[in-house]
C-alpha cells in the first residue's frame, strides 16, 4: 500500500493564473448583476400582447387586396 506524502504547493503556478482566476471570478459577478438587472426590468415591465389585432390586421389586407 502507497502511503501518501505531503507535497509543497507550487505558487509560482499560482502567480502565474491569478489573474486569469480573478478575471474569471470577476465575469461571473458582472454577469450575475446583469441577469438581477434584466430580472428586475421584466418584473417592473408592463407587456401587452396585441399580436392577435396585428395578424388580424393583417389578414384583412391580405384579403382585400386578393
Amino acid at each position: 500500500m502507497e502511503s501518501l506524502g505531503r507535497k509543497m504547493a507550487d505558487s509560482s503556478a499560482w502567480v502565474k493564473q491569478k489573474d486569469a482566476q480573478r478575471n474569471q471570478l470577476l465575469e461571473a459577478v458582472r454577469q450575475a448583476r446583469i441577469q438581477q438587472y434584466v430580472d428586475g426590468l421584466r418584473a417592473k415591465a408592463k407587456i401587452v400582447d396585441r399580436r392577435k389585432d396585428i395578424f388580424r390586421t393583417q389578414a384583412a389586407a391580405d384579403a382585400a387586396s386578393s
